[in-house]
């Protein structure tokens, strides 16, 4: 019940024990919706804000030119951490199959592509050469699993294909790797130097690529068995036979033992 011996005094030192605590910073977020691929970016920010105090009288403010002004501006924020923008493809890299005779050395690679039409990120497998540039036609490509794909890729779904080009215009300027090293087992990791579309040189290497690599090839080889036809009656035919099939070499054997039990009983009527 309210008591109505309280005073506005009573109310304002009531809202004052339940005000909340003061927010030394409020989030602010933003979206820049120009940047490019392969590029990236650092930012710094400031804001402009209307004047809360702007018309307010002096006696009620603690200094009277906070009630001059429509806005009021902060200071430049602190850089952010860098953010790259990604190419919307990647290469990467396998293994190497070293150079023999006339044929020149060859890198297997996997190809991951962003498909904006398809809102998917779709992989293949290809050998790229040295001084080749990786623009590949459109063909079957392998969707990689992706929540926001418009493809059905549910619990147990099987993969699926689509049809893109994988234009990187990303250059092969040179690859190693392959050779057997000294001392241990195994083989040293391929790299590639490439040049970026955008005029920069990069590493691509086997080791950084390892885990996605295998992920991509065995969503590749899922989507090959998947997509496998059915074996012919013909392959059928040359399969070998189940268990339990009946076996027609017993009946001709039980066949032949009792030919051979006539003859040896009409060879002893004969001895009699």
């Amino acid at each position: 019940m309210r008591n109505p011996m309280a005073g506005p005094g009573a109310a304002a030192n009531q809202m004052a024990v339940n005000a909340p605590p003061p927010i030394d910073y409020k989030l602010f977020r933003f979206f820049d919706y120009k940047v490019e691929p392969g590029k990236s970016y650092k930012y710094r920010v400031k804001l402009l804000l209307h004047n809360p105090n702007e018309g307010v009288p002096s006696q009620y403010l603690a200094r009277a030119e906070q009630a001059k002004g429509q806005t009021r501006e902060t200071p430049w924020s602190d850089s952010s951490p860098m953010v790259s923008v990604s190419r919307g493809f990647n290469i990467m890299v396998g293994g190497i199959k070293k150079a023999s005779g006339l044929t020149d050395a060859k890198a297997e690679v996997v190809l991951r592509k962003w498909d904006a039409k398809e809102a998917v990120e779709a992989v293949r497998t290809t050998e790229i050469n040295k001084g080749q540039v990786v623009n590949l036609p459109t063909d079957k490509a392998v969707v990689m699993p992706n929540e926001q794909s418009n493809f059905p890729m549910g619990q147990g779904a099987p993969p699926q294909e689509t049809e893109i080009a994988f234009h990187t215009d990303t250059l092969i300027l040179d690859m190693t790797g392959g050779d057997m090293l000294s001392g241990v087992r195994g083989k040293s990791p391929t790299r590639l130097l490439v040049l970026e579309p955008d005029g920069q040189l990069s590493v691509k290497s086997e080791l950084v690529d390892v885990e996605r690599y295998a992920s991509a090839r065995s969503r590749i080889k899922e989507a090959a068995d998947a997509n496998k036809p059915p074996p012919s009656s013909d392959e059928e035919g040359d399969k070998p036979k189940r268990r339990g099939a009946k076996d027609d070499t017993a009946g001709t054997k039980g066949g032949l033992d009792a030919l051979k039990g006539n003859a040896a009983g009409k060879s002893k009527s004969r001895d009699k």
